[in-house]
């Protein structure tokens, strides 16, 4: 019976270091790009909000941040995807996906009833920029989220409209 010591050893062996084993950023971000294109988004939800909670500093986050709360949106949890958007939008300012997240929230101040949400994200959005229609009737933008959903938002003259995957999330008259 001189085996059972040495594979208790062995198991001690691979489980430690097994655990201290530290992925790094990259990699985190890595399988979390697989899980999306498998279409596991639990699982990519889970390496995202990983990244947050290890690499706070990392040049992921900002992905991760939106990625996060764009999935609580989806599950219908929109007190944390209130709170997730709200902390994109004061870190991430000047990022390209800063109005989706702010046509978001205005979606979940409608959903929840927050009148005076409303009125303050309405506002935001309608001056967050100059917009000049030369030539045009309309001027859009797009971003692919870290889900793979394309956003978009077309802005009018009297209007803006947000679209999810070619599906109207909301449509905001001025």
């Amino acid at each position: 019976m001189k085996l059972k010591p040495l594979v208790v050893a062995l198991t001690f062996v691979l489980l430690c270091g097994a655990s201290g084993y530290a992925q790094s950023d990259r990699e985190v971000h890595a399988m979390a790009v697989r899980a999306v294109r498998t279409g596991n988004n639990d699982s990519a939800f889970m390496y995202f909000r990983s990244l947050l909670e290890t690499y706070a500093d990392s040049k992921y986050t900002e992905e991760a941040l939106f990625a996060t709360a764009e999935y609580y949106f989806t599950k219908q949890d929109y007190r944390d995807a209130y709170h997730s958007f709200m902390k994109f939008i004061d870190t991430y300012p000047d990022s390209k996906a800063y109005l989706f997240a702010l046509s978001y929230v205005f979606n979940i101040a409608e959903k929840l009833g927050k009148d005076s949400l409303l009125e303050n994200v309405k506002r935001e959005l309608v001056n967050r920029k100059q917009q000049v229609f030369l030539f045009k009737a309309s001027k859009e933008a797009k971003y692919r989220s870290p889900f793979l959903r394309m956003h978009k938002v077309i802005y009018y003259i009297d209007k803006i409209e947000f679209y999810v995957d070619d599906t109207l999330l909301e449509k905001i008259s001025f």
